[in-house]
């Protein structure tokens, strides 16, 4: 009884997320849209994580891996225009 009231319920969100539309849009419209910005910008996160495999690549190379704020510093010297 109760497996079948959970799939009905389920069922009807589901049914709801695709067939009602507010303002034009429904559920997964706004969900492809994060979707896009999300790729479009990468997140703090993957930046972090980005990091955290440049630090890992760094101590298997048996170098002592760098600060995050001494590696930020380095990429804004090499942004500089030199004139």
């Amino acid at each position: 009884m109760a497996v079948a009231l959970g799939f009905h319920l389920g069922a009807a969100v589901e049914l709801f997320m695709i067939k009602v539309y507010i303002k034009d849009t429904n559920f997964y419209e706004v969900a492809k849209k994060k979707e896009v910005q999300r790729r479009e910008n990468p997140s703090d996160w993957q930046k972090f994580g980005e990091e955290v495999k440049r630090q890992i690549e760094e101590r298997k190379a048996g170098r002592e891996p760098i600060s995050f704020e001494e590696r930020n510093a380095q990429l804004l010297q090499a942004e500089k225009p030199k004139s």
